[in-house]
């Protein structure tokens, strides 16, 4: 059995769309209620909101004071964020990458690969 995005009953992956209801509604929602909320001067109440709910959510699971964080778009993004930031906490740079591994299982999502690549780890 495979998998065919163009089945009525397939709503697995929005993005594709097919004409189906749930995908159109899937991509409708969030283009309607985004908010661009990058920068405080174009959406400041959007940034204040962002900011506490990272703060909510941060002190829900017990970081201490001075905490950071970063809302993405999706998991991709915040694959290639975690890389990122994981590369840039160790202080590595390009002589050192050879010596990293990066431990995944073979069930690990495309985007680490795609990530390792981006930030040049690959």
């Amino acid at each position: 059995a495979g998998v065919i995005p163009g089945h009525p009953m397939f709503f697995g992956f929005i993005p594709s769309g097919h004409g189906t209801y749930p995908a159109a509604l899937g991509g409708f929602l969030p283009a309607t209620f985004s908010t661009y909320s990058v920068v405080h001067m174009e959406s400041p109440a959007a940034v204040q909101m962002e900011n506490k709910l990272i703060e909510w959510v941060a002190d829900l699971f017990g970081y201490p004071a001075g905490h950071a964080g970063n809302i993405s778009s999706g998991g991709s993004l915040a694959t290639l964020t975690a890389l990122a930031v994981a590369r840039d906490s160790r202080q590595l740079k390009a002589a050192d990458f050879h010596r990293c591994v990066v431990y995944c299982s073979e069930f690990a999502h495309y985007a680490v690969q795609k990530g390792l690549r981006a930030i040049g780890m690959r």
